[in-house]
């Protein structure tokens, strides 16, 4: 993640947002309340390209988490920077809406660069996965967690709790007794990320690898589903595969023992556990017996 590649996107984006509709409340007024084509295109032209500009920068949001609340402000703010042309003070705060936006997310972003340079690398071992009140499903691949977990972290100090919440690949959140990667804000101790390769302090150990996860096109039935979807693609996540120093499954399992498509099974496992036809204990013996555990 480069801080100034961010930058100059939410710059872009600020512009693209901004610059239509102050233009056409200071110059073409009178044009706008009865909307001619230039004006309409001038919209157009400003909402495609700041929509365009956001999901770019939106996939290279890696391990940095949006509210939904900021994801709807950033949707609906070109419309109303558009529309507010006759009213100065809604204008005025529609525009220091749009560069508070920009401010919260360069901050996100910079926090989160310097936290993966600086941090303290920690391995996290689930202690157990809490049952969510609503099922968040992103583009029908991540599901949304929040896990106990304890942190024992690379420089020594003493192991502790703490609170993980974070998306996960569906049919790989880790059970109680895995655990993955993360880097820890050695000031603020329950603030963490999980870490990307190569950065933060320590060595880097090598993890297990895992099965191919679900493409996300749908369930095995063949239908597609819509479930509190966001714009993030399959590339805005980190990858959490559970660090294992000695793997307990094998490198490829492309298929299980009867022949079946392991991806296709999982899928099916997750959509029983979410109907609530599985419970959480019989969703977990079943992946691990699924996956020759």
């Amino acid at each position: 993640m480069d801080p100034t590649r961010m930058r100059l996107l939410l710059i872009g984006w600020w512009c693209a947002t901004v610059v239509p509709g102050v233009t056409v409340a200071i110059f073409l007024p009178d044009q706008a309340r009865e909307p001619s084509g230039a004006v309409l295109a001038l919209w157009i032209v400003g909402f495609v390209v700041q929509l365009l500009l956001f999901m770019v920068l939106s996939r290279q949001l890696k391990g940095v988490t949006l509210s939904m609340v900021l994801w709807f402000a950033v949707s609906l703010l070109p419309f109303g920077i558009d529309w507010a042309f006759e009213n100065v003070a809604a204008e005025i705060a529609l525009v220091l809406t749009a560069v508070l936006i920009a401010l919260v997310i360069d901050y996100k972003v910079t926090s989160s660069a310097g936290l993966q340079r600086d941090g303290i690398r920690a391995t996290a071992v689930v202690l157990e996965v809490k049952k969510p009140l609503m099922n968040v499903v992103v583009n029908n691949v991540y599901i949304k967690r929040k896990l106990r977990v304890r942190i024992e972290r690379d420089d020594g100090a003493a192991p502790y709790e703490a609170s993980y919440s974070d998306l996960f690949m569906i049919g790989d959140v880790p059970d109680p007794g895995e655990s993955f990667r993360v880097v820890v804000d050695p000031a603020k101790p329950q603030r963490m990320e999980a870490a990307e390769a190569g950065r933060g302090r320590g060595p880097t150990p090598q993890v297990a690898p895992v099965a191919a996860p679900a493409t996300g096109r749908g369930s095995a039935s063949g239908r597609t589903t819509w479930r509190f979807t966001s714009w993030k693609g399959t590339g805005s996540r980190p990858s959490y595969a559970p660090y294992r120093p000695e793997p307990s499954r094998p490198a490829s399992t492309s298929t299980s023992a009867g022949g079946r498509d392991v991806t296709a099974a999982l899928q099916q496992l997750a959509d029983l556990h979410e109907k609530g036809q599985l419970t959480d204990e019989e969703f977990a013996i079943a992946k691990r017996e699924l996956l020759g555990g």
